[in-house]
């Protein structure tokens, strides 16, 4: 009896002692997955703080508080209450804007052929629009451009707004060649028929290679047009070619347009930039400073 009751009090312990042992195996399991998670979520949200659209996302100090520091150029010298910002840094922040922007980018740029013509029912038309459209027609089956520019003033004083859409897309199958010509359908009266231009126009100036041509091209525009949206729209070409030709066009509209074109190229300085727009002086220094002119050396 004794010692039956000696064996199954060893078998207790046995069975105990493996509870125990298995308990001890299993939380240390549990411990190493919880902090395998927890690194796993740490590297995520570094990598997501990394993505240049975040970088945007960082608000900056404002000038004068606590955290504002001096930003200082690879030459050594303080350029205003920013960011202590290294050039790398600068251009990782500008990447981010550019990456914030490419929204707008994408929907102007979406295709780099011209747009598809809007449907027209040719029917509907009065006999003067038929005759306009007729004109149009030829022009454009005979790849005139001179007779287009010639139709062009008529349509725009005369014509419907489906004779003018019509002739939008005739200037715009002439693509670089008729973007002078495409310029004042971006102010027509009618919203849908601007939108139509701008579309044209857009794809129009994705032909320019040269980025001096094509940023005086997009400087005749903030000079000229009122819609803000468009001018919005038009000054993203400001992100697309070097900072120095951007920062002289910059210069010139602030100073001689009479338009909210001035005020939307101070917003794209300070994209460029990181910093607002005060006098051309100190835009001057800080395109010696970020941007020389390479052409010098």
């Amino acid at each position: 009896m004794n010692m039956s009751k000696c064996k199954s009090t060893k078998i207790f312990k046995y069975i105990t002692a493996g509870a125990i042992v298995l308990a001890v195996v299993i939380t240390i399991a549990l411990l190493f997955l919880l902090y395998r998670e927890k690194n796993s979520a740490i590297e995520q949200e570094k990598d997501t703080q990394a993505t240049p659209g975040n970088l945007i996302e960082e608000k900056t100090p404002d000038a004068g508080s606590v955290e504002s520091k001096k930003l200082v150029s690879s030459k050594g010298k303080e350029k205003g209450e920013e960011k202590n910002l290294t050039q790398e840094e600068y251009n990782a922040i500008r990447k981010g804007k550019k990456y914030d922007a490419q929204k707008t980018i994408e929907r102007k740029r979406a295709q780099s052929i011209q747009p598809a013509a809007p449907s027209i029912a040719y029917e509907d038309l009065s006999p003067e629009d038929q005759a306009l459209f007729d004109k149009i027609d030829a022009a454009y089956e005979a790849d005139n451009l001179e007779e287009a520019i010639k139709l062009s003033a008529e349509v725009r004083e005369n014509g419907s707004k489906t004779v003018r859409e019509q002739m939008i897309f005739a200037l715009g199958w002439f693509g670089e060649k008729a973007i002078e010509e495409l310029l004042p359908y971006l102010a027509d009266p009618d919203e849908e028929v601007a939108d139509w231009a701008l579309s044209n126009w857009n794809s129009a100036l994705a032909e320019v290679e040269s980025q001096n041509d094509k940023i005086k091209i997009v400087e005749t525009v903030m000079k000229s047009l009122t819609n803000k949206e468009f001018l919005e729209d038009v000054s993203m070409e400001y992100l697309d070619v070097d900072d120095r030709i951007a920062i002289e066009s910059i210069i010139r509209v602030v100073n001689e347009a009479t338009n909210e074109g001035a005020a939307q190229a101070k917003e794209m300085y300070s994209m460029i930039t990181g910093r607002d727009y005060t006098t051309e002086q100190e835009a001057r220094q800080w395109m010696e400073d970020f941007a020389p002119d390479t052409t010098k050396e």
